[in-house]
């Protein structure tokens, strides 16, 4: 092949090298751009959630200098801004073009949705300002609840700038990648175009005199440094983005430390007034409590009661608002023990009914059979939903009636997925309204917060609770018909037997039970009940007895436990029915209600009953009702319950207790309480002269409060556990701190158990009298 050949073969190869080596220069500088986009976005959107940030800053300085001086220009400035400036919509559309993704534009729309909450707050507190009334404007101008919801606005915009900035410093990394890749590429490229040009020198050596390769040398080299020159730019460059990324990166991370910083110092100071707050609740209800003993007219009485109230609904709302935290920080975690589920309906039955019934609605429980009774996990989070679901449910229901409904939704080998419904006949919400329910400090209109009441927590924390135990929450409902709560929970079943009983109190067993029910799922879960207990059960439908179709005068029952709503017969009726066929008083008929009424809502007096209960009832309550009945008469059973109430506490007579606390009204609070029992108190200030008292003469027991000054409750209880190891005496921490670490501080600490302000007095006797036992 003649050299000629060889030239157009060499050639053909440098003008495709040559022309990679520009598509890679092309890209490289396409990724140059994209990073620098990418920064340039990230500066703008930076940027739009500042000025969102200072337009709703600048509405309100206008609104409170409004209020606070009474000068028209400051309205007028206020009102320009809203309906014409309009700077939050524009920042929207600003951020729609320069290519702010969904998730994005949602955190901002809803930053704009909590300013226009608080421009109907402004605009209320300037009518009134207008109207002559300061006092009422500077009150909705300055209260904690508009710093709150100003608090929201930053909130969301400092998320959306934590989500954009994650986005921007994630496709600016990628298009670096990209351009060093590229960068990579073209200097390949250009080496093997440098060695082509080579070989063409090479052959013109040959081929052309002297003179003109020293021209095509020049011409080389011209080249050569000029792709020099451009790569010694390219790598410039690189570098120079590569330095305004890592500023930017180091930017972000303070960004985001700055932010972290603040969230823990929002946890503590909610944690630090939760305990504020909890110590003259304490003394509120303490004091109370004491009052209630004593004797009061019957004015007094109401007067006494609505302030526990009160002070009980103030609690609820320091609850939420710390739950919310823990939320937030993500310090709430679960328990995982064994429970009866009948027992945490049968609570809230007990809470919940008398509200229910001052409203004369009806309140029915429902549980499908094929969900287990003891179940696996944290009864007090479950209770917590449900208690919440259920007073929403009464609070915004007239008339009808409140439905509980527990039902299997998906089983697995170890448990399954529950769900739990919560129906109520009340107001309904509408389809714009839903979506609002599970937003923080939110309520379906603004209206509901004047007329019902509530923080708007209560429906955020069931949500994170339920998804907690594995599950979902969700709302059907319509407007002035009703609404249906859900919620789900992963529970396993529990192969614990959980019967809180005293089995010798019955001496003997196999009882012959007759079970006179037209429920079907309520026949199988009592039978299910008794069949535990070794009873004998024989079911019948009420027709079938009224009818004659089932005679039961061939067994004497021990016995007869009747549905209060039977389908097919009258109940009333039916027991007369019973004592007559049975010729014998021995059979104690036993009323159950599927429907949870007072006795001013039933029909009439039921004759021959000896008992109401209502279902679901827990499996230990169930049998302590039945022994109750089986054992003793029925005048006896006052007179037992008395001795009960009065002694069940005696253990706690004369026992020497050490109350270590240094607030003087909580130490009368418990120092009294205490002595109401029978109890002898000495009492220390503070940890150090508690080590002192503790020395000097033996405790049965030692309440000890954790933040005191000189020395506080951690360091004094490791002091006496190391100084007097000889001694076993309980020690309970009493604390208004209610954090989730709070327990296993203390019992790191040596002590023995803890109990939250303002406490239960009922709880407190009880703690002690299990620990003074042990």
């Amino acid at each position: 092949m003649r050299i000629s050949n060889w030239l157009k073969i060499i050639l053909a190869v440098f003008v495709v090298l040559f022309s990679c080596m520009f598509s890679c220069l092309f890209l490289l500088n396409a990724s140059f751009k994209n990073e620098a986009d990418s920064v340039q976005r990230q500066i703008a959107f930076k940027q739009l959630g500042i000025e969102l940030a200072a337009a709703s800053d600048y509405l309100t300085n206008e609104a409170r200098a409004y209020v606070q001086f009474g000068e028209r220009v400051h309205a007028d400035n206020y009102w320009r801004e809203v309906n014409e400036t309009k700077t939050r919509d524009k920042i929207v559309t600003q951020l729609a073009v320069l290519g702010a993704q969904a998730n994005e534009l949602k955190l901002i729309e809803q930053a704009k949705q909590y300013s226009d909450a608080l421009v109907k707050t402004e605009a209320a507190a300037m009518d009134a300002a207008t109207q002559g009334d300061f006092e009422l404007a500077r009150k909705l101008m300055f209260d904690k609840n508009y710093a709150r919801d100003k608090q929201s606005i930053m909130n969301s915009i400092a998320n959306f700038q934590s989500v954009m900035n994650e986005r921007a410093q994630g496709e600016a990394k990628s298009a670096h990648s990209h351009a060093a890749n590229m960068l990579k590429l073209t200097i390949v490229f250009s080496a093997a175009a440098f060695a082509i040009l080579l070989g063409i020198f090479l052959l013109f050596l040959k081929k052309f005199k002297l003179g003109k390769v020293d021209i095509m040398m020049n011409d080389l080299i011209v080249n050569l440094q000029s792709v020099k020159k451009y790569k010694d730019h390219l790598e410039e460059l690189v570098e120079q983005r590569t330095g305004e990324l890592e500023r930017k990166n180091v930017q972000l991370v303070e960004a985001k430390e700055v932010a972290d910083a603040a969230n823990r110092s929002k946890s503590q100071f909610i944690a630090n007034m939760s305990h504020e707050i909890r110590t003259p609740i304490n003394a509120i209800i303490g004091f109370n409590y004491l009052l209630q003993q004593s004797n009061l007219s019957n004015q007094q009485k109401v007067y006494v009661d609505k302030a526990v109230i009160s002070a009980k609904v103030l609690l609820t709302i320091v609850n939420d608002i710390l739950d919310f935290s823990k939320i937030e920080v993500g310090k709430m975690q679960l328990e995982e023990i064994d429970f009866d589920l009948y027992e945490v309906l049968s609570n809230i039955s007990n809470i919940v009914s008398f509200k229910a019934y001052e409203k004369g609605l009806k309140l029915r429980f429902s549980v499908h059979h094929s969900v287990s009774q003891t179940l696996k996990g944290d009864p007090f989070r479950l209770s917590q939903i449900l208690l919440n679901l259920t007073n929403n449910a009464i609070k915004f229901t007239e008339h009808g009636e409140v439905s509980i409904n527990v039902s299997l939704q998906a089983a697995t080998e170890a448990g399954g997925l529950l769900r739990f419904e919560v129906h109520d006949t009340g107001v309904g919400i509408s389809k714009e309204h839903q979506m609002q329910l599970f937003r923080e400090f939110s309520q379906a209109d603004m209206s509901t917060t004047r007329r019902y009441g509530g923080t708007g927590l209560g429906l955020v924390i069931c949500k994170n609770l339920a998804e907690l135990m594995g599950g979902t929450i969700g709302c059907e409902s319509e407007l002035g018909v009703g609404s249906t709560f859900f919620f789900t929970a992963r529970l396993d079943k529990s192969t614990e037997i959980l019967l809180n009983v005293n089995r010798s109190r019955l001496d003997s067993m196999f009882l012959r039970v007759l079970l006179v029910c037209d429920n079907a799922e309520m026949h199988q879960v009592l039978q299910n009940q008794l069949e535990q207990f070794r009873f004998i059960v024989e079911h019948v439908r009420g027709e079938e007895l009224m009818k004659g179709n089932r005679p039961i005068e061939q067994y004497n029952y021990d016995l007869v436990i009747v549905d209060r709503h039977l389908y097919t017969a009258d109940p009333h009726e039916l027991t007369d029915l019973i004592r007559i066929k049975q010729q014998s008083m021995v059979p104690i008929l036993f009323l159950v209600s599927e429907y949870h009424e007072t006795r001013s809502q039933e029909k009439g007096p039921v004759t021959g009953i000896d008992k109401l209960i209502y279902h679901p009832v827990s499996q230990s309550q169930l049998y302590n009702e039945i022994v109750d009945l089986i054992k003793l008469p029925r005048a006896q059973q006052e007179t037992v319950q008395e001795e009960k109430t009065g002694q069940s506490f005696t253990s706690l007579r004369n026992a020497d207790i050490l109350l270590v606390e240094d607030n003087e009204i909580n130490q009368i609070v418990a120092k009294t309480i205490l002595e109401e029992i029978g109890a002898r108190i000495i009492v220390a200030n503070n940890g150090a002269e508690a080590i002192e008292r503790f020395g000097e003469m033996y405790f049965d027991a030692v309440i000890m409060d954790l933040q005191m000054p000189v020395m506080d409750g951690i360091e004094a209880t490791k002091a006496i556990r190391e100084r007097y190891r000889d001694r076993n005496t309980p020690i309970i921490a009493m604390t208004a701190d209610a954090m989730q670490d709070t327990k296993e501080t203390v019992l790191a600490a040596g002590m023995d158990d803890y109990i939250t302000k303002p406490f239960d007095p009922i709880e407190l006797f009880s703690m002690l009298k299990r620990l003074l036992q042990r």
